[in-house]
């Protein structure tokens, strides 16, 4: 059962409801995708998460992994790329025995039991060509995907071993591809047996993100110095507030907006009172 209070701000509950996943060795691969969109999504965005999980009193992301998670996460990477690479090499032997058929063919060397002319041995055998390229476009589009996906983690591990000194297996940076997965993996346009994961944990991690975005945005002062003085100085301070972690009987009442503009509104008046009186 969810123990997080109602609140009617939608950026807040998203967050407080929000609950991110550990990879495991029973965890099945569309989790491995998944937390690797987490992890990836999640340290580019470290600094902006920290400040609003520490505002709020939460700390349901888990955007800090472990060794051992890591270590588990690059061994199924590199599996499913091995498994990737196979597909692609017997797709690609397909294509050049299909070729050659072909080619065999148009030389005059065709089946003479199959009953059917040069003309329409040549014809059948362009399809099955035809149909092996597409096959191996897949192969090698899944291949690319394998290598990207598991390239996202890159900079998270070269950070662990670099600044945070986490001591990993010799050589885990060379398990880690420095390749970035295509564009096209969340467009459908190309097919892989992950192309559903890949669209739902992009499109489920980029929202969760984008809430930690403006919950930031909201929660820290402007460097424009009008904008400071039409109020922001005001609301951000009012919106910190309104986050935090005990204020939930305030988030369930109202919302961040309708809070911050309302004492912003009292604030500004005050000001101008006390600028008129010349005080």
């Amino acid at each position: 059962m969810n123990d997080v209070p109602y609140s009617k701000d939608p950026l807040d509950s998203n967050v407080r409801n929000y609950q991110s996943v550990v990879y495991t060795k029973s965890s099945n691969d569309n989790s491995y995708v998944y937390r690797i969109f987490e992890l990836s999504l999640f340290f580019k965005n470290k600094d902006k998460i920290e400040f609003v999980l520490d505002l709020m009193g939460v700390d349901n992301l888990n955007i800090k992994p472990d060794s051992d998670e890591i270590e588990l996460l690059v061994q199924r990477g590199n599996e499913l790329i091995s498994d990737a690479l196979k597909y692609y090499a017997q797709e690609k032997s397909n294509l050049d025995f299909q070729k050659a058929a072909l080619l065999n063919i148009n030389n005059g060397g065709g089946d003479r039991k199959s009953g059917l002319s040069l003309k329409e041995q040549y014809f059948n055998q362009s399809i099955k060509v035809s149909q092996a390229e597409s096959s191996l476009k897949d192969a090698e589009f899944n291949l690319l995907c394998c290598k990207g996906l598991l390239g996202k983690l890159r900079p998270l591990v070269e950070h662990m071993l670099n600044k945070d000194k986490v001591r990993f297996s010799v050589g885990i940076l060379n398990k880690v591809p420095n390749e970035r997965l295509p564009s096209s993996t969340y467009s459908g346009e190309n097919s892989t047996g992950f192309i559903y994961i890949y669209k739902y944990s992009w499109s489920v991690v980029t929202d969760i993100v984008n809430s930690i975005d403006s919950i930031y945005r909201v929660c820290t002062p402007s460097k424009d110095v009008q904008v400071m003085n039409s109020g922001w100085k005001y609301r951000y301070k009012y919106c910190k507030e309104f986050f935090k972690k005990g204020n939930f009987v305030l988030r369930q009442a109202t919302t961040h907006c309708e809070y911050s503009d309302a004492m912003a509104a009292v604030e500004l008046a005050k000001e101008n009172k006390l600028s008129l009186l010349g005080k």
